[in-house]
């Protein structure tokens, strides 16, 4: 009979867990149908959050909050990256970072002791104009490599960051855009600029 040991039987049980979790966590292509990035072919922002939402559901490294509507009353979004452990706690983390920010009310001391406790976020965005559709195509496979990875040094350094991506912060642009080539692929018109004003 063959014998395991606990860090054995724990290591083993990690693979399984982890292999679980990749299989509920869909890559990009298999909810997109194309792989991010393939010649001609470029996913829509409401599929874009669609992903997003769909990877969060399934892992409990990711979160997705609304953070405001745009002119044209489209949905932005900011997408929480981090540890399990610090999701559980992100309403803390913020309260921190809140006091924080008003410094010039607290003691050398206090701050001190809230930096100590807090966590390091960084906020990246996407997509400022119109026509740069890459970087919020991208936040699919961004998030989902967070999602999913199993390296040692990306999970240390979720324990110590918050990242907030919003994959757009001008989403009426990706509409106009990306409706556009969409529209246009495989015809005389396609790459073309829109023919009117954005």
């Amino acid at each position: 009979m063959l014998r395991f040991g606990r860090a054995a039987l724990c290591g083993l049980a990690l693979l399984v867990v982890s292999a679980v979790v990749a299989e509920e966590i869909p890559a990009p292509e298999a909810h997109l149908g194309f792989e991010v990035g393939a010649d001609r072919r470029l996913a829509g922002y409401d599929t874009v959050l669609e992903y997003l939402r769909r990877v969060a559901d399934a892992s409990d490294r990711v979160s997705v909050e609304v953070i405001g509507r745009s002119v044209l009353d489209n949905e932005m979004v900011a997408v929480i990256l981090t540890s399990s452990t610090n999701q559980a706690e992100l309403a803390d983390y913020r309260a921190t970072a809140s006091r924080l920010a008003a410094a010039d009310r607290l003691s050398a001391d206090e701050a001190a002791e809230l930096v100590d406790s807090g966590k390091a976020i960084v906020l990246v965005t996407c997509t400022i104009h119109s026509t740069e559709v890459g970087s919020t195509q991208m936040a699919m496979e961004f998030v989902y490599d967070f999602a999913t990875t199993d390296d040692p040094a990306k999970r240390a350094w979720m324990e110590d960051v918050i990242v907030l991506l919003v994959p757009s912060i001008n989403p009426d642009g990706q509409f106009l855009v990306i409706d556009w080539y969409n529209q246009q692929v495989d015809t005389d018109y396609e790459g073309g600029p829109m023919p009117w004003l954005y």
